[in-house]
């Protein structure tokens, strides 16, 4: 994973020319966004990668999802200058903050015991 000025996340998109580290996909992509909170272009391959990039663009941090298989050079310049949108960058450090500030194991928890405790 690389982040450029602080402000850019470039993960697995260049992965196969050795220029940024391969990430295995168990790694999701809302997951890794969580963890840095910059805005994130997606190339998706696999499993439920293209729901999450979807999601991301729905959410206002990150811009469309790169398709593989007619990904030029021009469409990933448009996605790194998408994301260095200052509003973009905005949402993703409050999303990402919000996220962060979640307690996912206790809601786990506590979702399994209020539904087991009405038998469901």
């Amino acid at each position: 994973m690389m982040v450029l000025n602080g402000r850019i996340r470039l993960s697995g998109l260049l992965s196969s020319s050795g220029i940024a580290p391969k990430r295995s996909y168990q790694r999701a992509a809302f997951s890794s966004f969580a963890s840095i909170a910059k805005p994130t272009a997606i190339c998706p391959f696999i499993g439920d990668q293209p729901f999450w990039a979807r999601r991301l663009v729905a959410l206002g941090v990150g811009p469309q999802p790169l398709d593989k298989r007619k990904m030029a050079a021009d469409d990933l310049a448009a996605a790194l200058r998408a994301m260095d949108d200052p509003g973009m960058r905005a949402r993703a450090a409050d999303l990402g903050a919000a996220i962060n500030a979640e307690n996912g194991v206790a809601s786990a928890v506590g979702f399994i015991e209020q539904r087991s405790a009405k038998g469901a």
